[in-house]
Protein backbone atom coordinates (compact mmCIF):
# COMPACT_ATOMS: atom_id res chain seq x y z
CA UNK A 1 0.00 0.00 0.00
CA UNK A 2 0.82 3.41 -1.15
CA UNK A 3 0.56 6.82 1.06
CA UNK A 4 -2.03 8.85 0.27
CA UNK A 5 -2.41 12.88 -0.82
CA UNK A 6 -3.53 15.00 1.63
CA UNK A 7 -7.31 17.41 1.69
CA UNK A 8 -6.76 19.92 -1.12
CA UNK A 9 -8.13 22.66 1.39
CA UNK A 10 -6.50 21.71 4.43
CA UNK A 11 -5.03 24.22 6.24
CA UNK A 12 -2.14 22.51 7.37
CA UNK A 13 -1.37 20.66 3.63
CA UNK A 14 2.51 22.63 2.76
CA UNK A 15 3.67 20.34 6.13
CA UNK A 16 1.43 16.93 5.02
CA UNK A 17 3.13 17.15 1.39
CA UNK A 18 6.71 17.93 3.14
CA UNK A 19 5.81 14.87 5.29
CA UNK A 20 4.79 12.86 2.14
CA UNK A 21 8.49 14.32 0.34
CA UNK A 22 10.32 12.76 3.55
CA UNK A 23 8.21 9.08 4.06
CA UNK A 24 8.64 8.92 -0.08
CA UNK A 25 12.44 9.21 0.29
CA UNK A 26 12.87 6.49 2.85
CA UNK A 27 12.85 9.12 5.73
CA UNK A 28 10.19 7.59 7.20
CA UNK A 29 10.54 8.65 11.16
CA UNK A 30 10.44 12.61 9.97
CA UNK A 31 7.45 12.07 7.85
CA UNK A 32 6.45 10.01 11.10
CA UNK A 33 6.96 13.02 13.33
CA UNK A 34 4.99 15.49 11.14
CA UNK A 35 1.90 13.63 10.64
CA UNK A 36 1.99 12.79 14.49
CA UNK A 37 2.08 16.59 14.82
CA UNK A 38 -0.96 16.88 12.36
CA UNK A 39 -3.36 14.90 14.38
CA UNK A 40 -3.37 18.29 17.00
CA UNK A 41 -4.90 19.96 14.50
CA UNK A 42 -7.09 17.35 12.61
CA UNK A 43 -7.37 13.78 14.45
CA UNK A 44 -9.87 12.31 11.61
CA UNK A 45 -7.92 12.81 8.82
CA UNK A 46 -7.93 9.29 7.16
CA UNK A 47 -4.94 10.32 4.89
CA UNK A 48 -2.73 11.07 8.11
CA UNK A 49 -3.74 7.85 9.57
CA UNK A 50 -2.98 5.43 6.44
CA UNK A 51 0.43 7.61 6.15
CA UNK A 52 1.38 6.92 9.56
CA UNK A 53 0.17 3.39 9.24
CA UNK A 54 2.41 2.65 6.16
CA UNK A 55 5.26 4.36 7.79
CA UNK A 56 4.86 2.92 10.57
CA UNK A 57 5.31 -0.41 8.78
CA UNK A 58 8.38 0.27 6.84
CA UNK A 59 10.13 1.47 9.73
CA UNK A 60 9.23 -1.63 11.61
CA UNK A 61 7.08 -0.13 14.26
CA UNK A 62 4.40 -2.96 13.71
CA UNK A 63 2.27 -2.46 16.78
CA UNK A 64 1.79 1.05 16.11
CA UNK A 65 1.33 0.62 12.70
CA UNK A 66 -1.68 -1.89 13.36
CA UNK A 67 -3.28 1.13 15.61
CA UNK A 68 -2.98 3.56 12.78
CA UNK A 69 -4.25 1.05 10.64
CA UNK A 70 -7.35 0.67 12.60
CA UNK A 71 -7.99 4.08 13.45
CA UNK A 72 -7.56 4.67 9.38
Amino acid sequence: PGYLEGKKDAPYRSEFDNALRFAGRGCWRKGVHIWESLLTKDPEDPSIWRNLAVARGYMGDYRASADAWRKY
